[in-house]
């Protein structure tokens, strides 16, 4: 299915960012049949085993419990993640073995533009910084080539979606129509029936019945509290028992890591070309960024142009880009700006994202850091390295004086240390706020109160002796604590079916188009489909059939809407076209932004189809049948 397209593949499509795409599909046919030993599915043919089967089930969870910190573990049952992890991997085999068939692989160039992009491995200047990236796989207990592997993995669909759009395009009627959906107004004419919460009242009964109808609203996630000694190698390091001598040969021995390459500091403007763009489009843009290099030979401040025309996020600092090196730059571009002197203006330089101007400020050639400079933080270093080295041997001997029968604080001050309390915290507060892995927080949570775990625990760079403290399972915050919420919530549903019943009452007893005496009408400001009315409120369904409504229509709508503040009854009263004008001098931005969206419609078909063709047999049914069997 890539063969037909693989010969119209770019340069790296960094512009547009396609995420990993999860499609839900039904299954059809699917067989099930006894699983050999660690299989739980095959694709085509090409087998899903157990532990990828759990690393996919496993990052699902973590993404669903992070977006939903306050989801009970019913809520969370519901979405089938089982399911959901099943079909990510068979889409992912089904691009992968496509990919394969037509020659398209991740190229080295392709993993490492992804990598420093990333921002985790990002320098206090914003920049990629390749201590940082070992430093962070180290504490995370990965090497470089299996992190690498993963992310050239999760780039393959990126890569398919880049060659699957190239040559696609927006039409200007297609571009036009949607200017139109979004900048069409109309106004309305209207009958406001304010909602009275202050003449309602609710019952005991009333609220009680609530209060267990929305029990779910109400659950409060489990937490635990752990008491912890940590021993962190950062904060133990003794750097007064480091020797110059020692110093002196780590320096030496690690030139390396005080080397500082070749870097500049400078500002630059961006035209953004997109990189499908036609001829005539390229030629524009380069117009432009001509004109504007024009305006800066002849004396305005590049900041201010930069400021005024660039089309990335440095627009708003002048085009400020700090200092960076070589690796941190595409290549026509860094070789266009390293061939810079301080004060140069480059000619227009073509990239993936368009057209730059460059103006060089400073410039710094390759040299190493001297001793003297970095003696203080390879002070540090050498400390905290020592420590680590014993660290492990330190933290079993805390442990075995706690299992012994010290308590933590009698044991945290025969270390030098001192005991610490987390506090009530849910499993996704305390891995994110402690640096504690997710499966030893369930390990928290499975653990009696007063239980001194039997190893340490990882905490980032530390170890911890932990004892679970306090375990609260999940429970649902008590009626008192939320009676007056019900309460309002009860009062502002009665006063919102009184009113609509009262504008329904209105509605019945018109005559034609003419409100009955005494009611009174009021006139909107225009507003667009995005369902916001003035006077009104944010009221999609009204908006919505007032565009419905024929442009010449006089007729009151036949049914009463709930606004903000009350019911509402109203018809059309004025209608304003989108500028046509307007479209015109804004066109090529509205296709740019479509543009992806169009993109993404190819790529969903393109898997859909894969997927109708697709031949997967479940190996272990039970896997996905378990919530059906309880």
């Amino acid at each position: 299915m890539l063969d037909g397209i693989r010969s119209n593949a770019h340069s790296f499509w960094v512009k547009l960012a396609f995420g990993i795409i999860i499609l839900v599909f039904v299954f059809w046919g699917i067989g099930a049949r006894q699983s050999p030993s660690g299989i739980v599915a095959s694709v085509n043919g090409e087998n899903i085993s157990v532990k990828e089967f759990q690393s996919a089930y496993a990052r699902l969870d973590q993404q669903v419990r992070e977006a939903l910190p306050g989801a009970t573990p019913e809520m969370i049952e519901q979405l089938n993640i089982e399911q959901q992890a099943l079909q990510s991997l068979v889409t992912e085999k089904l691009i992968a073995a496509d990919a394969r068939r037509a020659g398209v692989e991740v190229s080295a160039w392709d993993i490492r533009r992804a990598v420093e992009q990333m921002p985790y491995f990002l320098n206090d200047q914003g920049k990629f910084d390749p201590e940082v990236y070992k430093k962070v796989l180290e504490q995370s207990g990965q090497n470089a080539a299996d992190f690498e592997g993963s992310v050239a993995k999760q780039a393959l669909p990126r890569k398919v979606a880049r060659l699957l759009s190239s040559g696609k395009d927006v039409s200007d009627l297609s571009a036009f129509r949607m200017y139109q959906y979004q900048n069409d107004q109309r106004s309305a004419e209207y009958v406001l029936f304010p909602y009275d919460r202050e003449g309602q009242s609710v019952t005991d009964e009333e609220i009680k019945n609530a209060y267990e109808a929305r029990a779910v609203e109400f659950a409060v996630a489990p937490r635990v509290r752990i008491e912890y000694i940590a021993l962190d190698p950062e904060a133990m390091g003794d750097e007064n028992a480091v020797t110059e001598e020692q110093l002196k040969n780590a320096y030496a021995a690690r030139q390396g890591a005080f080397t500082v390459p070749e870097r500049m500091r400078a500002r630059h403007l961006l035209i953004m070309v997109p990189e499908n763009a036609d001829a005539q489009t390229a030629a524009k843009a380069l117009e432009r960024i001509q004109a504007l290099r024009a305006r800066i030979v002849a004396g305005e401040s590049f900041e201010s142009v930069a400021a005024e025309a660039g089309e990335d996020g440095t627009a708003k600092d002048g085009g400020e880009l700090g200092w960076f090196t070589k690796r941190q730059m595409v290549p026509a571009f860094a070789d266009a700006a390293f061939a810079l002197n301080p004060g140069d203006l480059s000619e227009p330089v073509l990239s993936p994202f368009g057209y730059h101007l460059i103006l060089a400020e400073e410039k710094e050639a390759e040299h190493v850091r001297s001793f003297d400079e970095v003696k203080d933080e390879l002070r540090k270093t050498l400390a905290s390295e020592t420590a680590g080295a014993g660290l492990q041997d330190a933290a079993d001997n805390v442990l075995a004086s706690v299992l012994g029968g010290a308590d933590l604080d009698a044991a945290a001050a025969k270390a030098g240390l001192s005991k610490a309390d987390s506090g009530l915290m849910t499993a996704e507060q305390m891995a994110s706020a402690l640096a504690v892995r997710p499966s030893d927080v369930q390990i928290f949570m499975n653990t009696a109160a007063g239980t001194v775990l039997d190893v340490p625990v990882s905490m980032g760079s530390a170890l911890a002796i932990v004892k679970v403290a306090e375990v609260l399972p999940q429970m649902t915050r008590p009626l008192d604590e939320v009676r007056d919420t019900i309460a309002g919530d009860l009062k502002l549903q009665k006063a919102q079916d009184a009113a609509m019943a009262e504008a329904r009452r209105i509605r019945g007893v018109m005559k034609g188009n003419e409100l009955p005496e005494g009611v009174e009408s009021a006139e909107s400001d225009y507003f667009t489909r995005s369902g916001q009315i003035p006077g009104i409120g944010m009221v999609p369904q009204l908006s919505a059939a007032l565009f419905s409504a024929a442009e010449d229509s006089k007729d009151w709508l036949p049914e009463a809407y709930p606004g903000t503040d009350g019911a509402v009854l109203a018809r059309l009263s004025g209608v304003r076209p989108a500028d046509r004008e307007q479209f015109e001098r804004i066109k090529d931005s509205i296709k740019a932004a479509m543009l992806p969206v169009e993109q993404q419609r190819v790529y969903n078909a393109y898997v859909y189809g894969l997927q109708q063709d697709a031949k997967v047999s479940i190996r272990m049914p039970q896997i996905f049948e378990r919530k059906n069997a309880e």
